[in-house]
């Protein structure tokens, strides 16, 4: 299943993806393929549906 390129289009086939907007604060963990644990790291995640643009707009 492909999804939609438009903010409204993508809200219908996937609602529940707007009640994750926001900025999300915490740390970032990262682990081995054993689970041991390797290290840590502030991170902050901004994520915002832009309905007033045609397209999806990806940051990293």
């Amino acid at each position: 299943m492909s999804l939609p390129t438009d903010a409204a289009a993508f809200l219908r086939v996937l609602p529940v993806m707007s009640k994750s907007e926001g900025v999300w604060e915490g740390m970032y963990r990262r682990y081995d393929a054993e689970g041991k644990f390797m290290s840590a790291h502030r991170s902050r995640v901004v994520f915002r549906l832009l309905r007033d643009r045609p397209g999806p707009e990806i940051y990293s």
